[in-house]
């Protein structure tokens, strides 16, 4: 038979509901068949394994349903030949020649040009009047491709920086974000994430929050366990400048769990607005009684002409005063200082096992929501949202003494609890105490100058017949007005002291904070195992079952019988005598957190550490 036409190839695209696909084209056998499909990603791939081929003498059917599924919209199905290229035909020389199998033959050669044409038809060509050769051609296209791709990975590149510069711009804003929330004390910042690539010893390590080094304001964790400051870490950055990233001087690796919580418990600007406006309002008082005298002088001068009308501006003034020496005191009563001193601390067991979803009952309160609770079981970090959930309670502001436990805590579990008091601070309370009492004392000072103003009026009326005694009464003003001064210049003292109380509250914050760095006791199974593990205290115990315990504190007792029924550490030690009453009171000790150790003192402290400033021999 002929081939009557020139087509080589089928194209479909995919309804998602037609399977069947003909073709109008003869082949001779299926291998001589090849379908491709192009989905939406633009690859041709060879599916003519998946299919099942029908063949007829003008062409035939694919069928492609992998699965029982259609083509889908979007896709491409292709049916093109896939001629061997092999003349199998033998004639012999001297026999017959059969028309049947010469016509098969041509109709093969002719399928094969037909395939290489279709495949011709989408080649590239240069002109047929070009001098060019191909080859040329091929390399114009792949160096076009080359800065092509040049190109795009430059648009990738700016692209990657123009990213990275946003993210350093949301970064710069939370950093002034954090430096806000941190600046007014109102809240504190915690953050929980994980690794997501190896931090190498003498790396940076990015936080997601900010702090102000050389604070003592940022508590670090790694996968339940504490980091100590300086044997495992540094702050980077001046002091008191906002820094959002540490040095490690230990490797983290990939996928391990971190834990930031930056405390705002030695941040005073509320203590400082406190005294600008104390000194404000002292200086206003102290205008205003300056004003009143110079009132006081001129209805002097008015009486003794006998206006009347002079002698109620002084009365009038005379109640300025007052107001003002009213303004005086409200402004010490608003000195509340704002610097956290005292933070709440307790460790305690549990009585009895608490189940998922169960309360804990706190030994101490906190405020929810300001990240100042931080709890430990067994001397491991517990994570706020995913091991315990904050419970509001029903004290001032929704004060509470409970949580609500997510996990399993079994009886006789250690529990830490420790609560930053950020705004509360007692001494704060002391110089409010003091604050009031001065304002008390201004207050009747403007009492005091009220009725001398009274009396400063009745002197006046008098002075209408005698002059003598007007000028008696213009004594008693000048005198009430020296008295509103003195009570400003008591108020102005006030908010000295104010100042004073904030220094005293910043040293107490820093001896809680040296006080949160104690540390505690662990055993481990051999001496190998102690460069897997943090700075700290170790025993070697080749008795341990596993490779290391859990850390305990070092607890002195009385004797082996005061030994309590649980886990730990203890050293038999009496007791340090009572301390003798203080004379007066102390100069103020220097900083010396990074003084090396004395000799002969307990556990290798710095003298100064001891109580009561004793030192002892071991």
């Amino acid at each position: 038979m002929t081939l009557d036409t020139s087509v080589s190839k089928a194209v479909f695209q995919g309804n998602g509901a037609a399977v069947a696909f003909p073709f109008s084209f003869r082949v001779w056998n299926a291998a001589e068949l090849i379908v491709q499909v192009t989905g939406a990603d633009g690859i041709a791939r060879d599916v003519t394994a998946q299919c099942s081929i029908a063949l007829s003498d003008k062409g035939g059917t694919v069928t492609y349903a992998p699965d029982g599924v259609p083509l889908p919209a979007g896709h491409t199905l292709v049916i093109l030949r896939n001629m061997s290229f092999l003349q199998d035909v033998k004639l012999i020389t001297g026999t017959r020649f059969d028309p049947a199998v010469i016509e098969e033959a041509i109709d093969r050669a002719t399928a094969e040009r037909q395939q290489l044409l279709e495949k011709v038809n989408r080649a590239v060509v240069v002109p047929a009047d070009s001098a060019d050769p191909p080859e040329e051609l091929a390399d114009q296209i792949f160096e076009a491709r080359d800065r092509a791709e040049a190109a795009a990975g430059k648009a990738a590149a700016s692209e990657t920086e123009a990213e990275k510069q946003a993210d350093r711009a949301k970064a710069e804003a939370d950093r002034a974000a954090d430096a806000a929330i941190l600046g007014t004390q109102a809240e504190n910042l915690e953050a929980v994430w994980t690794l997501d690539a190896d931090i190498p010893a003498s790396g940076t390590l990015a936080l997601p929050v900010s702090y102000f080094a050389g604070r003592n304001m940022l508590h670090l964790g790694y996968d339940g366990v504490e980091l100590y400051r300086g044997p495992q870490y540094e702050e980077t950055g001046e002091r008191d400048e906002l820094s959002s990233s540490v040095k490690m001087l230990i490797p983290l690796s990939r996928g391990t769990v971190m834990r930031a919580w930056a405390v705002a418990s030695n941040v005073a600007r509320n203590v400082e607005a406190a005294e600008e406006r104390a000194r404000a309002e002292a200086d206003r008082a102290k205008s205003e009684a300056d004003r009143a005298a110079g009132e006081a002088d001129r209805a002097v001068e008015a009486v003794r002409e006998g206006t009347a009308e002079a002698v109620k501006k002084a009365e009038a003034e005379a109640d300025r005063a007052h107001d003002e020496a009213d303004r005086a005191e409200k402004a010490a009563q608003a000195a509340e200082l704002g610097a956290g001193a005292l933070n709440a601390d307790a460790t305690w067991t549990l009585a009895c096992p608490v189940e998922p979803g169960g309360d804990v009952i706190l030994p101490v309160t906190y405020w929810p929501g300001r990240a100042m609770l931080y709890l430990s079981a067994d001397r491991n970090d517990l994570f706020r949202g995913s091991d315990y959930l904050e419970i509001a309670g029903d004290g001032p502001e929704g004060r509470s003494d409970r949580v609500k436990s997510m996990c399993r805590l079994a009886e006789g579990t250690v529990m830490h609890a420790w609560v930053i008091a950020s705004n509360v601070s007692r001494l704060v309370e002391e110089a409010e105490r003091r604050a009031a009492e001065h304002a008390g004392s201004a207050r009747r000072d403007a009492e005091d100058a009220q009725e001398s103003a009274a009396q400063a009026q009745d002197a006046a009326e008098r002075a209408v017949s005698a002059a003598g005694e007007a000028e008696l009464s213009r004594n008693v003003a000048q005198n009430a007005a020296q008295e509103a001064t003195e009570q400003a210049d008591r108020a102005d003292e006030a908010a000295i002291d104010a100042g004073r109380y904030r220094s005293e509250a910043l040293d107490a914050a820093k001896c809680a904070a040296a006080s949160a760095q104690g540390r505690s006791i662990a055993a481990v199974q051999s001496a190998d195992l102690l460069d897997r593990v943090p700075s700290g205290f170790f025993v070697i115990n080749g008795e341990l079952v596993l490779p290391g315990t859990v850390q305990h504190p070092l607890t002195p007792v009385d004797s082996v019988e005061d030994i309590p029924n649980m886990d730990g550490f203890f050293l038999l030690a009496p007791p340090f005598p009572d301390c003798p009453p203080e004379p007066g009171p102390e100069p103020e000790e220097p900083d010396k957190p990074d003084e090396p150790d004395e000799p002969g003192t307990p556990g290798g402290l710095p003298a100064w550490m001891l109580p009561c400033g004793k030192r002892a021999r071991v």
